[in-house]
């Protein structure tokens, strides 16, 4: 029988004499072959190389291409030759002809060559994203934070189990077609089911950036965090938890302030120095002072002698029949008047 990789014709002589051409994948030659075969469409050819000759086993020839296998899930093939489906893009049937494979990678997701599915691996975290059709992700800018954008429509059909892995922090879910879905952010108490499912879609498949608004900055990690009290943020794009600056005096900024003068500090009976977060209370004994306006003051002074500060931020002079004799009394104290007698002396003659 002529051997695999080789076509024997009526009156060969050699089963070696004519070999598949190994120039042309799109042909092949199984055992037994009397000419050579054309690939299946979808197909690519395989090459089994066989060792003819002595006793001793050295070879002494090699035939072509001598068999076909259909083009797996991943790839696509032409001309008996197999191509890995495109990074990108991802390939779910087998036999494939079409250089552009199945379809586009999902939005958060992302696709190395030879794909099997639109979401062959999630995109994974906070500081990366990957937009529809991407083969690796994308490092977040300076400035900015990941989002996440699409959302699977059978998502209900997914037919999740779990597991753990003892050399991945972290979890592993797959559905019913053995997609590795990998979830880096470890979950105490997992359920299965809506919760699972949550999570795993809403944190790991980020699908693009966004700069960060006023009142917020972001750095390389991809979250967004918001300017810490007593700070401000006017402009987008912030990367430093310092923001744009502290809050000026007179005023307060809470968390996520977005400007500087957004909350005046109110009446007499509080203050804020530069940075404050929230009004600091006026001490009894003690006055609110500084400021353009009644409600911008910017710090507390004791009350000074001849006056008192009853504990609402106001200073007062102490009224007639009172005085005030020290620093930071809440009240004046009462004159006590010594009463004076006048003794006459009668002489009687």
């Amino acid at each position: 029988i002529c051997p695999m990789g080789f076509y024997c014709p009526a009156g060969s002589t050699s089963p070696t004499t004519h070999p598949c051409n190994p120039n042309n994948p799109n042909e092949f030659c199984p055992s037994g072959s009397d000419h050579s075969l054309a690939a299946f469409r979808g197909y690519y050819t395989v090459n089994n190389t066989i060792l003819l000759g002595s006793t001793s086993g050295t070879a002494s020839g090699t035939g072509g291409y001598s068999g076909q296998a259909i083009c797996p899930a991943g790839s696509y093939c032409i001309g008996g030759l197999r191509f890995l489906c495109p990074a990108g893009r991802y390939g779910d049937t087998t036999g494939s002809v079409n250089a552009s494979c199945s379809d586009a990678c999902l939005v958060g997701f992302y696709c190395p060559p030879g794909s099997v599915s639109k979401i062959q691996i999630s995109c994974g975290s906070n500081h990366q994203y990957c937009p529809e059709s991407s083969n690796t992700p994308v490092p977040v800018s300076v400035g900015h934070y990941t989002v996440t954008l699409s959302q699977i429509s059978n998502i209900d059909d997914v037919n999740f189990n779990y597991t753990t892995q003892p050399d991945f922090d972290g979890w592993n879910f797959w559905d019913n077609t053995d997609h590795n879905f990998q979830i880096i952010e470890r979950a105490e108490n997992w359920s299965l089911g809506a919760y699972a499912k949550q999570y795993y879609y809403n944190s790991m498949r980020k699908g693009n950036q966004t700069q960060c608004e006023p009142g917020s900055y972001c750095l390389s990690d991809g979250i967004r965090r918001m300017c810490p009290g007593g700070r401000y943020g006017s402009s987008s794009g912030l990367s430093s938890a310092l923001c744009t600056g502290p809050c000026p005096a007179g005023y307060y900024c809470p968390q996520g302030s977005s400007a500087p003068t957004m909350h005046s500090c109110g009446d007499h009976s509080v203050y804020c120095p530069v940075g404050s977060d929230a009004p600091f209370p006026v001490l009894p004994g003690w006055y609110a002072a500084g400021g353009l306006t009644a409600n911008t003051s910017t710090t507390e002074r004791k009350c000074e002698p001849g006056s008192y500060c009853s504990g609402d931020g106001v200073v007062r002079l102490c009224p007639s029949g009172r005085y005030g004799g020290s620093f930071g009394l809440v009240s004046c104290i009462v004159v006590s008047c010594v009463p004076m007698y006048v003794y006459y002396v009668y002489l009687v003659c």
